[in-house]
């Protein structure tokens, strides 16, 4: 009687000690599962605000394309477009910055942004703003692929031009290589970056140029400097 009792003891803990085993492997299972799944979407949601961006850029490229065929690039030469078409063109930049401006938010508050990141959706949220500007001046938009250092207008436009792609491709690294491991922001976190991008000086001090000062320290960029802003 003693051996089957001793032998009923051993089973009820070997089975005691299975069943331990058993839901500790279950409970970490579950819970690497639910990591995963949390991750799967964090990496989804980043690529489909990736897909906004891209979004925001042919906007604005086809709507600057489309004022441009309608204006013209003299800057002297004016009131060239309707008003009905001028109107549909303003709204069409219009919406392609309130895409961005949702895309900022939605940034802001699902990813840890460095202060490099902070600065590029900053100064990229600058340079949109100026095709509705000159729109609404009806005014060329006076970017320009080519550059020529010997003419400060066209050079300016040029540095324009490459830095917005610069910008755009450094916001798109962002969201497409973010890692979705990566824990979420902080309340206070998220507050301060969407706070930072959406000021009017930049969120870092940058390295400006001051040919009469080479020693001068970095300073803070207005909107108007947005060109600036370094996106590495």
């Amino acid at each position: 009687m003693d051996r089957l009792l001793d032998v009923l003891g051993d089973i009820v803990a070997g089975s005691a000690v299975a069943l331990v085993v058993a839901a500790i492997a279950w409970f970490g299972t579950d819970r690497f599962a639910r990591r995963q799944e949390a991750a799967r979407a964090r990496h989804e949601r980043s690529l489909a605000a990736a897909e906004e961006l891209y979004a925001v850029y042919g906007g604005f490229f086809a709507t600057w394309k489309a004022w441009e065929f309608a204006r013209g690039r003299d800057r002297a030469e004016v009131d060239r477009v309707p008003a009905e078409l001028r109107q549909e063109l303003l709204e069409q930049a219009a919406e392609v910055e309130g895409r961005y401006e949702s895309l900022v938010v939605r940034t802001a508050l699902e990813h840890r942004l460095a202060v490099t990141d902070r600065t590029a959706l900053w100064a990229l949220r600058f340079g949109l703003k100026e095709l509705r500007t000159a729109i609404r001046e009806d005014a060329p938009l006076g970017w320009w692929r080519t550059d020529d250092p010997a003419t400060p207008e066209h050079h300016l436009g040029a540095r324009k031009y490459v830095a917005f792609k610069a910008l755009t491709a450094r916001v798109a690294q962002l969201l497409v290589d973010a890692d979705p491991r990566d824990r979420a922001p902080a309340a206070t976190e998220r507050a301060d970056a969407l706070a930072a991008i959406t000021a009017t000086l930049s969120p870092a001090p940058v390295q400006e140029e001051h040919p009469d000062d080479p020693d001068s320290g970095p300073d803070r960029l207005r909107g108007e400097q947005w060109y600036r802003a370094d996106p590495r």
